[in-house]
Protein backbone atom coordinates (compact mmCIF):
# COMPACT_ATOMS: atom_id res chain seq x y z
CA UNK A 1 0.00 0.00 0.00
CA UNK A 2 1.73 3.63 -1.02
CA UNK A 3 1.44 6.22 1.58
CA UNK A 4 1.23 9.82 1.36
CA UNK A 5 4.61 11.30 0.96
CA UNK A 6 6.06 13.88 3.90
CA UNK A 7 6.46 17.13 2.25
CA UNK A 8 10.54 18.86 2.66
CA UNK A 9 8.81 22.08 1.37
CA UNK A 10 7.66 24.73 4.28
CA UNK A 11 4.00 24.94 5.04
CA UNK A 12 4.07 28.47 3.76
CA UNK A 13 4.83 27.41 0.02
CA UNK A 14 1.93 25.14 -0.38
CA UNK A 15 0.07 27.13 -2.23
CA UNK A 16 2.54 27.76 -4.68
CA UNK A 17 3.98 23.92 -5.28
CA UNK A 18 -0.38 23.12 -5.68
CA UNK A 19 0.16 25.47 -8.42
CA UNK A 20 2.87 24.25 -9.80
CA UNK A 21 0.89 21.37 -10.49
CA UNK A 22 1.10 19.08 -7.27
CA UNK A 23 -1.55 16.02 -8.10
CA UNK A 24 -1.12 13.65 -4.97
CA UNK A 25 -2.05 14.23 -1.62
CA UNK A 26 1.08 15.31 0.76
CA UNK A 27 1.75 15.68 4.25
CA UNK A 28 3.59 19.32 5.69
CA UNK A 29 4.54 19.90 9.16
CA UNK A 30 3.18 23.34 10.54
CA UNK A 31 5.99 25.60 12.94
CA UNK A 32 5.81 25.41 15.86
CA UNK A 33 4.54 28.82 16.73
CA UNK A 34 1.53 28.59 14.51
CA UNK A 35 -1.74 28.74 15.03
CA UNK A 36 -2.29 25.09 14.89
CA UNK A 37 0.11 24.75 18.29
CA UNK A 38 -2.13 27.03 19.71
CA UNK A 39 -3.50 25.63 23.47
CA UNK A 40 -7.17 25.84 22.28
CA UNK A 41 -6.84 23.00 20.55
CA UNK A 42 -8.25 19.97 23.68
CA UNK A 43 -11.97 19.15 24.74
CA UNK A 44 -11.07 20.50 27.57
CA UNK A 45 -9.69 24.21 26.91
CA UNK A 46 -12.76 24.31 24.36
CA UNK A 47 -15.48 23.65 27.65
CA UNK A 48 -13.11 26.13 29.56
CA UNK A 49 -13.05 29.29 26.56
CA UNK A 50 -16.36 27.85 24.41
CA UNK A 51 -18.15 25.37 27.00
CA UNK A 52 -21.56 27.34 26.62
CA UNK A 53 -21.50 25.98 22.61
CA UNK A 54 -23.90 23.60 21.63
CA UNK A 55 -24.09 21.34 18.26
CA UNK A 56 -25.56 18.16 17.17
CA UNK A 57 -23.26 15.32 17.60
CA UNK A 58 -24.04 12.11 15.95
CA UNK A 59 -23.67 8.63 17.84
CA UNK A 60 -22.07 6.42 15.81
CA UNK A 61 -22.35 2.52 17.21
CA UNK A 62 -18.68 1.27 17.26
CA UNK A 63 -19.62 -1.62 14.74
CA UNK A 64 -17.44 -3.73 12.37
CA UNK A 65 -19.17 -2.68 9.25
CA UNK A 66 -19.72 1.01 7.67
CA UNK A 67 -22.94 2.61 9.02
CA UNK A 68 -24.34 5.64 7.12
CA UNK A 69 -24.90 9.14 9.04
CA UNK A 70 -28.78 8.36 8.00
CA UNK A 71 -28.79 5.65 10.18
CA UNK A 72 -27.08 7.53 13.23
CA UNK A 73 -29.06 9.89 15.66
CA UNK A 74 -27.78 13.02 16.58
CA UNK A 75 -28.07 14.64 20.35
CA UNK A 76 -27.91 18.36 20.85
CA UNK A 77 -25.09 19.24 23.34
CA UNK A 78 -22.76 21.75 24.65
CA UNK A 79 -18.92 20.98 24.59
CA UNK A 80 -19.04 21.66 28.42
CA UNK A 81 -21.47 18.45 28.46
CA UNK A 82 -19.57 16.69 26.21
CA UNK A 83 -15.94 16.69 27.14
CA UNK A 84 -18.27 15.81 31.11
CA UNK A 85 -18.69 12.72 29.10
CA UNK A 86 -15.18 12.29 28.45
CA UNK A 87 -13.63 13.07 31.72
CA UNK A 88 -16.06 10.62 33.24
CA UNK A 89 -14.76 7.80 30.53
CA UNK A 90 -11.44 8.78 31.09
CA UNK A 91 -11.61 8.54 35.28
CA UNK A 92 -11.45 11.42 35.60
CA UNK A 93 -14.70 12.67 37.07
CA UNK A 94 -16.53 10.14 39.23
CA UNK A 95 -19.95 11.43 38.26
CA UNK A 96 -22.08 12.50 35.55
CA UNK A 97 -25.35 14.62 36.10
CA UNK A 98 -28.53 13.13 34.50
CA UNK A 99 -29.32 16.19 32.09
CA UNK A 100 -25.85 15.14 29.98
CA UNK A 101 -27.37 13.55 26.97
CA UNK A 102 -24.44 11.30 26.60
CA UNK A 103 -25.41 10.18 29.85
CA UNK A 104 -26.40 6.82 28.72
CA UNK A 105 -23.76 6.03 25.90
CA UNK A 106 -20.88 4.27 27.33
CA UNK A 107 -17.93 4.92 25.89
CA UNK A 108 -16.73 1.54 25.05
CA UNK A 109 -20.30 0.95 22.81
CA UNK A 110 -20.37 4.38 20.78
CA UNK A 111 -18.45 7.20 19.69
CA UNK A 112 -19.49 10.60 18.97
CA UNK A 113 -19.16 13.11 15.96
CA UNK A 114 -19.44 16.79 15.84
CA UNK A 115 -18.35 17.23 12.16
CA UNK A 116 -18.76 19.44 9.16
CA UNK A 117 -19.72 22.64 11.31
CA UNK A 118 -18.94 26.03 9.79
CA UNK A 119 -16.80 27.70 12.65
CA UNK A 120 -18.68 31.11 11.73
CA UNK A 121 -21.88 29.75 12.37
CA UNK A 122 -20.45 27.27 15.40
CA UNK A 123 -18.35 30.11 17.57
CA UNK A 124 -19.55 33.02 15.86
CA UNK A 125 -17.29 35.73 13.99
CA UNK A 126 -15.00 37.35 16.60
CA UNK A 127 -14.62 34.71 19.26
CA UNK A 128 -11.59 33.51 20.21
CA UNK A 129 -11.59 30.31 18.44
CA UNK A 130 -12.66 31.20 15.37
CA UNK A 131 -10.73 34.11 15.19
CA UNK A 132 -7.72 32.13 15.92
CA UNK A 133 -7.45 30.62 12.70
CA UNK A 134 -5.18 31.89 10.22
CA UNK A 135 -4.13 29.75 6.75
CA UNK A 136 -1.48 32.48 5.64
CA UNK A 137 1.07 29.71 7.13
CA UNK A 138 -0.15 27.98 4.56
CA UNK A 139 0.42 30.33 2.00
CA UNK A 140 -3.14 31.45 1.78
CA UNK A 141 -3.19 34.99 3.39
CA UNK A 142 -6.58 36.34 4.28
CA UNK A 143 -8.14 33.14 4.75
CA UNK A 144 -9.35 32.33 8.34
CA UNK A 145 -12.38 31.18 10.37
CA UNK A 146 -14.90 32.30 7.55
CA UNK A 147 -14.10 29.56 5.40
CA UNK A 148 -12.98 27.00 7.75
CA UNK A 149 -14.95 23.99 8.99
CA UNK A 150 -14.64 22.75 12.22
CA UNK A 151 -14.72 18.64 13.17
CA UNK A 152 -14.24 16.47 16.75
CA UNK A 153 -15.10 13.08 17.40
CA UNK A 154 -14.14 9.92 19.70
CA UNK A 155 -11.94 7.06 19.07
CA UNK A 156 -13.89 5.71 15.90
CA UNK A 157 -15.66 8.02 14.23
CA UNK A 158 -15.42 8.37 10.96
CA UNK A 159 -16.40 10.07 7.66
CA UNK A 160 -17.67 7.92 4.91
CA UNK A 161 -15.66 7.20 1.94
CA UNK A 162 -16.89 9.70 -0.76
CA UNK A 163 -14.83 12.79 -3.17
CA UNK A 164 -15.76 16.62 -2.97
CA UNK A 165 -16.46 17.97 -6.16
CA UNK A 166 -15.27 21.58 -5.74
CA UNK A 167 -12.02 22.83 -4.85
CA UNK A 168 -8.88 21.26 -3.02
CA UNK A 169 -8.85 20.55 0.73
CA UNK A 170 -6.37 21.29 3.23
CA UNK A 171 -6.80 20.01 6.64
CA UNK A 172 -4.83 20.51 9.81
CA UNK A 173 -4.88 17.61 12.25
CA UNK A 174 -4.81 19.88 15.68
CA UNK A 175 -5.64 17.50 18.62
CA UNK A 176 -5.30 13.63 18.44
CA UNK A 177 -4.77 11.21 15.83
CA UNK A 178 -6.61 10.53 12.50
CA UNK A 179 -6.23 8.18 9.85
CA UNK A 180 -6.85 8.95 6.07
CA UNK A 181 -7.21 6.55 3.70
CA UNK A 182 -7.03 8.12 -0.43
CA UNK A 183 -7.78 7.00 -3.72
CA UNK A 184 -6.89 8.31 -6.71
CA UNK A 185 -10.04 9.83 -9.04
CA UNK A 186 -9.01 7.08 -11.84
CA UNK A 187 -9.95 4.31 -9.52
CA UNK A 188 -13.21 6.41 -9.37
CA UNK A 189 -15.08 3.34 -11.06
CA UNK A 190 -13.52 0.74 -8.73
CA UNK A 191 -15.19 2.42 -5.99
CA UNK A 192 -18.48 2.39 -7.21
CA UNK A 193 -19.60 5.85 -7.09
CA UNK A 194 -22.78 6.65 -5.50
CA UNK A 195 -25.33 9.79 -4.57
CA UNK A 196 -27.47 7.80 -2.34
CA UNK A 197 -27.70 9.16 0.15
CA UNK A 198 -27.70 12.91 -1.48
CA UNK A 199 -25.57 15.02 -0.45
CA UNK A 200 -24.54 18.31 -2.43
CA UNK A 201 -21.44 18.15 -3.26
CA UNK A 202 -20.33 14.71 -2.68
CA UNK A 203 -20.12 11.46 -4.06
CA UNK A 204 -20.07 8.48 -1.85
CA UNK A 205 -18.42 5.36 -2.68
CA UNK A 206 -21.10 2.30 -2.03
CA UNK A 207 -18.26 -0.05 -1.15
CA UNK A 208 -18.29 -1.23 3.16
CA UNK A 209 -14.53 -0.16 3.33
CA UNK A 210 -14.30 -1.47 6.96
CA UNK A 211 -16.00 -5.28 5.08
CA UNK A 212 -16.01 -5.32 1.71
CA UNK A 213 -17.90 -7.66 -0.15
CA UNK A 214 -15.75 -8.38 -3.42
CA UNK A 215 -18.71 -10.34 -5.22
CA UNK A 216 -20.92 -7.29 -4.87
CA UNK A 217 -18.12 -5.04 -5.70
CA UNK A 218 -15.23 -7.02 -7.79
CA UNK A 219 -13.05 -4.20 -9.04
CA UNK A 220 -12.78 -2.84 -5.65
CA UNK A 221 -10.26 -5.70 -5.08
CA UNK A 222 -7.91 -3.65 -7.75
CA UNK A 223 -8.00 0.25 -6.34
CA UNK A 224 -5.06 1.40 -4.86
CA UNK A 225 -5.66 3.02 -1.58
CA UNK A 226 -2.77 5.83 -0.03
CA UNK A 227 -2.92 5.82 3.82
CA UNK A 228 -1.61 8.19 5.97
CA UNK A 229 -2.17 9.12 9.99
CA UNK A 230 -2.45 12.41 10.58
CA UNK A 231 -0.91 13.59 14.36
CA UNK A 232 -1.45 17.63 15.75
CA UNK A 233 0.39 19.46 13.93
CA UNK A 234 0.55 17.71 10.31
CA UNK A 235 -1.47 19.64 7.37
CA UNK A 236 -2.68 17.45 4.41
CA UNK A 237 -3.39 18.19 1.02
CA UNK A 238 -5.51 16.30 -0.92
CA UNK A 239 -6.05 17.33 -4.69
CA UNK A 240 -9.33 17.82 -6.15
CA UNK A 241 -11.81 14.67 -6.40
CA UNK A 242 -9.36 12.25 -4.57
CA UNK A 243 -11.64 10.06 -2.52
CA UNK A 244 -11.26 9.57 1.53
CA UNK A 245 -12.02 7.73 4.05
CA UNK A 246 -11.04 9.53 7.41
CA UNK A 247 -11.51 7.63 10.96
CA UNK A 248 -9.98 9.17 14.57
CA UNK A 249 -7.93 6.99 15.94
CA UNK A 250 -8.00 8.91 19.76
CA UNK A 251 -10.71 11.79 20.49
CA UNK A 252 -9.49 14.53 17.98
CA UNK A 253 -10.20 17.99 16.35
CA UNK A 254 -9.57 19.19 12.82
CA UNK A 255 -9.78 22.05 11.07
CA UNK A 256 -10.25 22.12 7.01
CA UNK A 257 -10.88 24.42 4.18
CA UNK A 258 -11.47 24.00 0.65
CA UNK A 259 -9.92 26.12 -1.75
CA UNK A 260 -11.50 27.25 -4.85
CA UNK A 261 -10.53 26.10 -8.12
CA UNK A 262 -11.11 27.82 -12.16
CA UNK A 263 -12.35 24.08 -13.02
CA UNK A 264 -15.25 24.31 -10.59
CA UNK A 265 -17.32 26.31 -12.73
CA UNK A 266 -18.23 22.94 -14.89
CA UNK A 267 -18.65 21.12 -11.34
CA UNK A 268 -21.04 23.55 -10.23
CA UNK A 269 -23.16 23.13 -13.23
CA UNK A 270 -22.93 19.39 -12.68
CA UNK A 271 -24.08 19.24 -9.08
CA UNK A 272 -27.13 21.54 -10.14
CA UNK A 273 -28.11 18.89 -13.04
CA UNK A 274 -27.63 15.90 -9.55
CA UNK A 275 -29.73 18.17 -7.31
CA UNK A 276 -32.29 18.77 -10.10
CA UNK A 277 -32.61 14.98 -10.91
CA UNK A 278 -32.25 13.87 -7.05
CA UNK A 279 -35.15 15.87 -6.24
CA UNK A 280 -37.32 14.68 -9.50
CA UNK A 281 -36.97 11.25 -8.67
CA UNK A 282 -37.46 11.75 -5.21
CA UNK A 283 -40.84 13.61 -5.02
CA UNK A 284 -42.64 10.81 -6.60
CA UNK A 285 -40.66 7.86 -5.12
CA UNK A 286 -41.97 5.21 -2.48
CA UNK A 287 -38.87 5.17 -0.47
CA UNK A 288 -38.56 7.58 2.58
CA UNK A 289 -37.05 11.14 2.00
CA UNK A 290 -34.49 10.52 5.35
CA UNK A 291 -33.66 7.20 3.36
CA UNK A 292 -32.85 9.86 0.37
CA UNK A 293 -31.09 12.43 1.87
CA UNK A 294 -28.09 12.93 4.00
CA UNK A 295 -28.72 14.95 7.16
CA UNK A 296 -29.34 18.50 6.91
CA UNK A 297 -29.53 18.43 3.26
CA UNK A 298 -31.92 20.58 1.80
CA UNK A 299 -33.62 20.09 -1.43
CA UNK A 300 -35.99 22.86 -3.54
CA UNK A 301 -38.70 23.04 -5.81
CA UNK A 302 -38.26 22.46 -9.30
CA UNK A 303 -38.50 25.71 -10.34
CA UNK A 304 -35.61 26.34 -8.28
CA UNK A 305 -33.48 23.86 -9.06
CA UNK A 306 -34.12 25.17 -12.62
CA UNK A 307 -32.95 28.66 -11.12
CA UNK A 308 -29.67 27.31 -9.42
CA UNK A 309 -29.03 25.33 -12.79
CA UNK A 310 -28.93 28.49 -14.78
CA UNK A 311 -27.30 30.40 -12.42
CA UNK A 312 -24.04 27.73 -12.32
CA UNK A 313 -24.76 28.01 -16.70
CA UNK A 314 -24.47 31.68 -16.55
CA UNK A 315 -21.31 31.64 -14.11
CA UNK A 316 -19.49 29.23 -16.80
CA UNK A 317 -20.46 31.67 -19.61
CA UNK A 318 -18.89 34.67 -17.62
CA UNK A 319 -16.32 32.37 -16.93
CA UNK A 320 -15.62 31.58 -20.85
CA UNK A 321 -16.21 35.34 -21.48
CA UNK A 322 -13.36 36.40 -18.92
CA UNK A 323 -11.02 33.96 -20.04
CA UNK A 324 -11.72 35.27 -23.43
CA UNK A 325 -11.46 39.08 -22.64
CA UNK A 326 -8.55 38.76 -19.76
CA UNK A 327 -6.94 35.26 -18.31
CA UNK A 328 -5.76 37.36 -15.01
CA UNK A 329 -9.51 38.28 -14.24
CA UNK A 330 -11.56 36.17 -12.13
CA UNK A 331 -15.64 35.71 -11.53
CA UNK A 332 -17.26 36.02 -8.30
CA UNK A 333 -17.99 32.35 -7.09
CA UNK A 334 -21.14 30.61 -7.91
CA UNK A 335 -21.79 30.06 -4.51
CA UNK A 336 -22.34 33.54 -3.90
CA UNK A 337 -24.79 34.08 -6.79
CA UNK A 338 -27.04 30.72 -6.10
CA UNK A 339 -27.23 32.31 -2.38
CA UNK A 340 -28.03 35.74 -3.95
CA UNK A 341 -31.09 33.95 -6.47
CA UNK A 342 -32.17 31.67 -3.45
CA UNK A 343 -32.72 34.62 -1.67
CA UNK A 344 -34.97 36.41 -4.62
CA UNK A 345 -36.94 33.58 -4.52
CA UNK A 346 -37.78 33.51 -0.79
CA UNK A 347 -39.22 36.70 -1.54
CA UNK A 348 -41.29 36.61 -4.33
CA UNK A 349 -42.58 33.45 -6.59
CA UNK A 350 -40.57 30.39 -7.08
CA UNK A 351 -39.97 31.08 -10.94
CA UNK A 352 -36.06 30.50 -12.14
CA UNK A 353 -34.87 33.42 -14.19
CA UNK A 354 -35.09 33.68 -18.02
CA UNK A 355 -32.54 31.42 -19.76
CA UNK A 356 -32.67 29.84 -23.38
CA UNK A 357 -32.55 26.09 -22.94
CA UNK A 358 -33.98 25.72 -19.26
CA UNK A 359 -37.13 28.00 -19.45
CA UNK A 360 -39.69 25.28 -18.57
CA UNK A 361 -42.32 24.29 -20.89
CA UNK A 362 -45.95 25.14 -19.78
CA UNK A 363 -47.45 21.91 -18.73
CA UNK A 364 -49.76 21.21 -21.23
CA UNK A 365 -51.75 18.19 -21.34
CA UNK A 366 -51.74 15.84 -23.44
CA UNK A 367 -55.09 15.59 -25.98
CA UNK A 368 -53.78 13.90 -29.41
CA UNK A 369 -53.41 10.33 -27.90
CA UNK A 370 -51.34 9.71 -30.89
CA UNK A 371 -49.06 12.74 -29.84
CA UNK A 372 -48.79 10.98 -25.91
CA UNK A 373 -45.96 9.55 -26.31
CA UNK A 374 -43.48 12.51 -27.42
CA UNK A 375 -45.68 15.17 -25.16
CA UNK A 376 -44.48 16.35 -21.81
CA UNK A 377 -48.15 15.35 -19.44
CA UNK A 378 -49.41 12.24 -20.92
CA UNK A 379 -53.11 12.13 -21.91
CA UNK A 380 -53.81 9.70 -18.90
CA UNK A 381 -51.86 8.12 -16.04
CA UNK A 382 -51.87 4.87 -18.22
CA UNK A 383 -50.57 6.13 -21.27
CA UNK A 384 -47.07 5.02 -20.80
CA UNK A 385 -47.43 2.07 -18.22
CA UNK A 386 -46.44 -1.33 -19.70
CA UNK A 387 -48.67 -4.29 -20.17
CA UNK A 388 -50.15 -6.35 -17.73
CA UNK A 389 -52.81 -8.69 -17.65
CA UNK A 390 -53.74 -8.26 -13.99
CA UNK A 391 -51.94 -11.41 -12.76
CA UNK A 392 -49.08 -9.50 -11.41
CA UNK A 393 -46.66 -12.42 -13.04
CA UNK A 394 -45.88 -10.55 -16.02
CA UNK A 395 -42.47 -9.65 -16.92
CA UNK A 396 -43.63 -6.39 -18.48
CA UNK A 397 -46.35 -5.50 -15.37
CA UNK A 398 -45.84 -2.29 -13.81
CA UNK A 399 -42.70 -3.32 -11.01
CA UNK A 400 -43.16 -3.63 -7.37
CA UNK A 401 -42.28 -1.06 -4.67
CA UNK A 402 -39.48 -2.58 -4.05
CA UNK A 403 -38.01 -3.00 -7.78
CA UNK A 404 -39.13 0.81 -8.41
CA UNK A 405 -37.01 1.61 -5.80
CA UNK A 406 -34.14 -0.10 -6.68
CA UNK A 407 -34.50 1.08 -10.70
CA UNK A 408 -34.91 4.57 -9.44
CA UNK A 409 -31.58 4.64 -7.18
CA UNK A 410 -29.68 2.44 -10.74
CA UNK A 411 -31.24 5.11 -12.89
CA UNK A 412 -29.65 8.14 -10.34
CA UNK A 413 -26.19 6.45 -10.14
CA UNK A 414 -26.11 5.60 -13.91
CA UNK A 415 -26.82 8.91 -15.12
CA UNK A 416 -24.88 11.03 -12.28
CA UNK A 417 -21.96 8.41 -12.52
CA UNK A 418 -18.36 11.24 -12.86
CA UNK A 419 -17.93 10.43 -16.11
CA UNK A 420 -21.21 10.90 -17.62
CA UNK A 421 -22.45 14.29 -15.17
CA UNK A 422 -18.94 16.05 -16.25
CA UNK A 423 -19.80 14.55 -19.97
CA UNK A 424 -23.54 16.23 -19.52
CA UNK A 425 -21.99 19.25 -17.85
CA UNK A 426 -20.14 20.02 -20.41
CA UNK A 427 -22.46 19.86 -23.25
CA UNK A 428 -25.31 22.11 -20.95
CA UNK A 429 -22.20 24.52 -20.68
CA UNK A 430 -21.63 24.62 -24.99
CA UNK A 431 -25.15 24.69 -25.45
CA UNK A 432 -25.60 27.47 -23.25
CA UNK A 433 -22.61 29.84 -24.24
Amino acid sequence: MPEVEQSVTPLSDLSRVVADGLKVPVVFKSPADSWLHSSLWSPEALASVAGDVRTDFRIWPLASGSVWETDCPTEDASLSQFNDWLEREAGNRQTLSRSNPFYRFPYKDVCLYAGYKEMKDLFGVGSPVHDCVDWTCAGLPGRGGCKSVFWMGTAGAYTPCHYDSYGHNIVAQLYGRKRWTLFAPSDSDRLYPSRIPYEESSVFSSVDHKCPDLEKHPAFAHASKYQVTLEAGDVLYVPKHWWHLVESLDTSISINTWVEMDSDGIDRVGEAVARTLVSSIMSRSSMPREEWLNPNEVLESHDCNLGLLQVALSSCRSTKSEERSDQDRRVLSSDAASQEYLTTIDSGPSRPPPGNLLEPDAKRPCTDPARAQDACVPASPQAHCPPSDGDGDDDGAVPSEDTSVKLEVDLLNAVLSPDILHLIAMRLVDRNT
